[in-house]
Order: C-alpha cells, then structure tokens, then sequence
C-alpha cells in the first residue's frame, strides 16, 4: 500500500460516520483582484462539492472503505494575503484537527509558505496555485502534491452553465493532455482521483 492510499484509508476510518472537511485559507480581503480570484475559487470549490454531496445522496458517489456514501464540508478561512497569517491557520487547522484534506492558497508565495507548514507538521498537502515541477514528491517533501495548473480557474462558468440548464450530474470528459487532466481533477491524489472514466479526445 502507497503513502497516498494508507493516508486515504486512515482519512476515511477517523471521518467513517461524518463529512471529510477540506480546509484552505483564501485572500477575501484585502486587494480587489486578489479578493475576486478568492470568490471564484471558493464558488468552484463549493460547486464541486455539492455536486459530489448529491451524488452520495443518490447512492452514487464516494464511499469509505465499508461502502458507506461520503459527504464532503469546506472550510475556507481569509489569509489577508499575508504569509504570517497563512502560517497561523494552516498551522491551527492541523494542530486543532480543524480540516481532513489541505488544499493551498490562491498565489504562489502563500503556497509555498501553507507547503513548508504542512511538511513540518507531517500532513498531505496539495497545491493548486503551484506547477508539478516546483514540488515533485521526491524533492523532499513527500507529502506535498501540485496539480499543474490552478484547475478552478477553468471551471467556475462551465459548472455555473450546467446548473443553469438543470443538469442533474456531471460528466468527466479528459483527454491526455495535462491541463484537460486537472481541470477534470484528475491530478488531485489526496481526494482518491483518478477515478474510472472514459478518456476521449476533446478537439
């Protein structure tokens, strides 16, 4: 069994009667740019999750390791834009068992310091603000992970789209391509993907 599977096995044997919370600090105030990426991503996120939380509702979706259906909570906390405060609440959501899953923030400089954290502290950590190369496992910080590219920047008007024409699940359509991967999720190993599906060309 690999690092990523026992984390996964232990993850879903702590939270096998409650939701996975997946926590990450954003940027909600502070510079307008930097707030209205925040925003988008954070409605991504969320998007994503109550589609997931659907599906186990259907009977559908995740299950833990005695088939029971997993329901997914996100907790997004306002970093300021300030790597001081970064440190604070990656720190405090590990030592206080706030979240299950860490995702990073939303630049590459508060990535790196929520990556040094969660190293330190022994914790699964994935980026999503960060290229593969800056954080390969084997350059010393196993437990780190990179998608990419930041996938939720692609993502927010399509599902908007699908919920707008009532769609009542979601596809995923991939091809081999790496940004057509990450936009799927396909490159995010702490949520257990890659799942099952079907690659097709897409143009």
């Amino acid at each position: 069994m690999n690092g990523v599977a026992f984390f996964i096995l232990t993850l879903l044997c702590q939270r096998a009667t409650g939701a996975l919370i997946i926590g990450l600090s954003l940027t909600l105030s502070g510079r307008l740019d930097e707030v209205l990426k925040a925003n988008e991503i954070r409605q991504t996120l969320q998007l994503l999750l109550d589609e997931a939380n659907l599906q186990s509702m259907r009977g559908r979706g995740f299950r833990d390791f005695r088939g029971n259906d997993l329901f997914f909570d996100l907790l997004v906390l306002d970093d300021q834009g300030d790597p001081e405060e970064v440190q604070r609440i990656y720190s405090n959501m590990i030592d206080l068992r706030l979240a299950d899953i860490f995702l990073g923030p939303q630049t590459h400089a508060l990535s790196d310091v929520a990556a040094r954290v969660a190293w330190e502290k022994q914790r699964m950590y994935v980026h999503h603000s960060l290229p593969v190369a800056a954080y390969p496992p084997q350059a010393g910080r196993p437990g780190v992970f990179s998608v990419s590219l930041p996938a939720t920047d692609h993502m927010l008007e399509g599902l908007r789209m699908a919920r707008r024409l009532g769609s009542q699940s979601l596809a995923v359509i991939t091809g081999r391509d790496p940004m057509l991967r990450s936009m799927c999720g396909l490159d995010f190993p702490a949520l257990g993907w890659p799942p099952p599906v079907a690659e097709e060309w897409l143009g």
